[in-house]
């Protein structure tokens, strides 16, 4: 019963781990898209916070600041697919170990264990402390 048990654990710690190696490479070559865990907001900076809201007299219109300056620093598409993309490796990392501990397992309970028991016994004792060292001269 350990072998057939063994065997099932074997291959399907292979599986697992075969899928999870193949689910990487197909992320990272983008053929298939990773799970979208996370979905942020585009992360920008609103200038018009930093220009003075009183207006300079004599100044010409050409250089006056805009109203509305906000600049994008990361698009929202950028940010989440690297995150998902990175949620995914650790993910698929975590089925690789799975299945690496499952085929480990198997191959254990299929492989015959063999004890070797030497039939001479020896009994050790203590060492006897060496007063040699300690007596006087």
């Amino acid at each position: 019963m350990a072998g057939k048990t063994g065997y099932v654990l074997l291959y399907s710690g292979i599986i697992v781990v075969i899928f999870a190696a193949v689910s990487m490479v197909l992320a990272l070559t983008a053929t298939i898209k990773p799970v979208q865990f996370y979905q942020p907001e585009d992360i920008s900076l609103d200038f018009s916070r930093m220009v003075p809201s009183y207006q300079i007299p004599g100044l010409p219109e050409a250089i006056r600041p805009d109203e509305n300056l906000n600049t994008d620093l990361a698009s929202s598409e950028v940010l989440s697919d690297s995150f998902n993309l990175l949620i995914h490796m650790f993910l698929m990392g975590f089925l690789v170990n799975v299945g690496t501990k499952l085929a480990t397992l198997g191959g254990n309970l299929v492989r015959p264990i063999v004890v070797k028991v030497n039939k001479q016994e020896q009994v050790i004792s203590p060492k006897q402390p060496d007063n040699s060292a300690n007596s006087p001269q």
